[in-house]
């Protein structure tokens, strides 16, 4: 019969995303088939504080008919009455476009984002994206009792309000526990899924995307 997961355990499932300091962002890999990999990386506060604005207020079109999420709220995020801001996002994902394949994007550039307004008990099953290159999330509000959730009840596995992905070849996933702020960059067809939390009173916001042009 399994046996409860010591807190030690649990911490060892899951990372703390971090910045290698010669890079300025954070690279990781499954234990096997390397080609699978994550680039991570933070954004300044007070872009995260623009986006998040710009997101809340701008939530009149549904979005759910398109994602996979199993959340009530899901909006498509447009950005053509904010251009400066939309350049401020388009610079920093070409960088981490350069951070992820080491090369330089294209005046045809194009991406399309989302808001997930997720409550307690909702998520994001497993899943991966199609009709696109690479896909990302940024989290633009993830309260600390969010994060702590996955201590209690100890179990054998690290889930509750974490983002994991899966490698399509082997049993090995990769586990985090983001902040506000932080970022992931991703191949589109990279098994992830957002788990549940359940705390009440608070709410998770995250901005996430599809890169179609390079």
């Amino acid at each position: 019969m399994p046996t409860n997961t010591s807190v030690e355990e649990l911490k060892a499932q899951v990372i703390e995303p971090q910045n290698i300091e010669q890079w300025g962002y954070g690279f990781y890999q499954h234990n096997f088939h390397r080609e699978i990999s994550i680039v991570s990386n933070k954004l300044p506060e007070d872009l995260v504080v623009k986006l998040k604005d710009h997101a809340l207020a701008n939530r009149d079109s549904d979005f759910r008919h398109r994602l996979a999420g199993q959340i009530a709220e899901e909006y498509e995020t447009q950005f053509d009455s904010a251009p400066e801001l939309k350049k401020e996002l388009d610079d920093f994902l070409s960088q981490q476009v350069v951070n992820f394949l080491g090369q330089q994007t294209s005046d045809d550039f194009e991406w399309f984002a989302w808001t997930n307004i997720t409550k307690p008990g909702e998520f994001n099953p497993v899943h991966a994206h199609q009709h696109c290159l690479l896909s990302w999330v940024l989290y633009l509000d993830i309260p600390e009792a969010i994060r702590q959730e996955y201590y209690e009840p100890l179990t054998t596995s690290a889930s509750k309000g974490l983002i994991k992905f899966y490698s399509n070849y082997s049993p090995d996933d990769l586990t985090f526990n983001p902040r506000t702020g932080d970022f992931f960059l991703f191949t589109a067809n990279h098994r992830h899924a957002v788990g549940a939390f359940y705390t009440e009173g608070v709410e998770r916001i995250s901005l996430a995307g599809n890169i179609t042009k390079l």
